[in-house]
């Protein structure tokens, strides 16, 4: 398999993720009912930091992937792909545009905020994010490198920037959101 389908096939599940009402467009609602299922899985109330980091870390990353929207206010999956390109496949602009939801969505699911989650509460999020519940357990057990039953900030953060950044289909970070990416 080669680096570029490799690729292309970790976009479109990642598109999967955040066309969250599923009409074959990613718009900014996407962004919030992903936010909210996040939410909802770390128990996190309205009104609260945790809650308004999030969205606003959230209506950042749309910022960035809608700027390569036709003017229409979606995103298409072809936009997408060219949003992904353009401004996630270098390890800086990936940081700067995405870390920050990355780190308040761990936040969120970090219930007690020690900076570790239990696999159970890793599987809930998983699946919140759409990763079929059948393998949510098995992405859950391969990101937990240390074989504790939790996953650490560390550990979810490379797990996101493997499935982002990496080229091959045999990593952690490619089955991050579920699916065979080979």
């Amino acid at each position: 398999m080669s680096n570029t389908s490799t690729i292309a096939r970790k976009y479109d599940r990642a598109f999967g993720l955040f066309d969250v009402d599923g009409n074959g467009v990613i718009e900014k609602k996407d962004f919030d009912l992903l936010a909210d299922a996040v939410l909802r899985v770390g128990g996190i109330k309205a009104g609260t930091v945790k809650e308004r980091e999030l969205h606003k870390t959230f209506h950042a990353c749309w910022e960035a992937v809608s700027a390569f929207d036709d003017g229409d206010g979606k995103v298409t999956r072809e936009e997408f792909h060219r949003a992904l390109q353009a401004r996630f496949s270098e390890r800086g602009l990936l940081e700067q545009h995405y870390l920050p939801a990355m780190e308040a969505s761990f936040s969120v699911i970090d219930t007690d905020d020690d900076h570790k989650v239990p696999a159970a509460q890793m599987v809930r999020y998983l699946e919140a994010l759409g990763v079929p519940v059948g393998e949510a357990g098995a992405v859950c057990a391969e990101m937990d490198i240390d074989g504790d039953g939790h996953i650490t900030r560390e550990e979810f953060r490379a797990g996101w920037m493997d499935y982002l950044l990496d080229t091959t289909h045999d990593t952690v970070g490619s089955r991050l959101l579920g699916g065979n990416t080979a």
